[in-house]
């Protein structure tokens, strides 16, 4: 009897297209974060280490990447030998460090990914003189594909698919 009625409940909330309402679903909603800017890039607010910080949203970086230079700032630490070397802001080589004690969060969803860091001064002050925003890192491809980001520019908001990411 109990199937009977679970297996026409269950038709019921398909054929009515109402699935996602139904308290048999088991979909996430979306996390909407508000965009801080859209003046030249799309600029979010996260905690890093328990502390306000904004980020790019970078879909031509395939890596996340702290400024090195907010080490003091955010208590994260990095390896003591570069990871690799990349091509930087401002078209200079530099190296790139894996950071350690990490901790970021977009709303109160907490993502967890691999970080870097390297000197990012050049695009701190090149976004900070049209926005007057102060960056602290760029969320790259990486953390955008795991995390299924979807940049709403209308609305002005960035919705992550959490059943997407760990």
């Amino acid at each position: 009897m109990q199937t009977a009625i679970l297996t026409l409940l269950t038709i019921l909330t398909f054929e009515a297209g109402t699935i996602k309402d139904s308290p048999l679903s088991f979909a996430a909603e979306p996390l909407f974060i508000e965009i801080a800017c859209l003046e030249k890039v799309p600029i979010v607010k996260v905690q890093l280490n328990d502390k306000e910080a904004f980020f790019v949203l970078d879909s031509g970086s395939d890596i996340s990447i702290i400024n090195r230079l907010d080490l003091d700032k955010f208590q994260f630490t990095v390896k003591k030998t570069a990871s690799r070397d990349v091509k930087g802001f401002a078209g200079e080589q530099r190296g790139i460090y894996r950071v350690n004690q990490v901790k970021l969060a977009l709303g109160d969803h907490e993502i967890n990914s691999s970080f870097f860091a390297t000197d990012l001064k050049h695009l701190v002050r090149t976004i900070e003189n049209h926005t007057s925003i102060t960056v602290n890192g760029i969320l790259g491809l990486d953390i955008m594909k795991e995390y299924g980001f979807t940049i709403d520019y209308l609305n002005m908001r960035l919705s992550i698919d959490l059943k997407s990411n760990r």
